[in-house]
């Protein structure tokens, strides 16, 4: 069973806040350069705690995660350098909602549960302190 603050919980909260800007920045709701800037902190901050706290936890699971981190980091630099409305912007932009979807719920919906099963409730407590001293909730 989950419970708040354990790792499973910690990072489907993170993956929430940012599906969340993903759907901002879809709708057009909001500044986008503002809510693109929100988006490449929030992602960096939580794909180096995955790859600190999550991954090694993996084992060799963690590598297929990885190498779609190697992935993300691309499109956000390529974004980090576009103007919110280019054509170019758009179509990254598209990409990476496309990577990042599909890479959050694999994490969720397999990776994680599996990791569960494997270390236990008392090392998920754990592993999600380790998680929020690298991306403190809310930050």
């Amino acid at each position: 069973m989950t419970l708040p603050g354990d790792l499973d919980d910690v990072v489907a909260e993170d993956h929430a806040v940012i599906e969340r800007r993903f759907q901002d920045l879809e709708a057009g709701r909001g500044d986008r350069a503002v809510l693109l800037g929100q988006v490449c902190h929030d992602m960096a901050r939580h794909v180096d705690a995955e790859e600190r706290v999550v991954y090694p936890a993996l084992g060799e699971r963690g590598a297929r995660a990885l190498r779609e981190h190697h992935q993300i980091k691309e499109l956000l630099t390529v974004l980090h350098h576009c103007e919110p409305g280019d054509a170019r912007f758009e179509e990254t932009l598209g990409r990476l909602i496309g990577a990042v979807r599909p890479h959050a719920a694999h994490e969720e919906d397999e990776l994680l549960p599996e990791l569960r099963r494997r270390v236990g409730g008392a090392r998920m407590a754990e592993l999600g302190r380790q998680f929020r001293a690298v991306v403190p909730a809310g930050s």
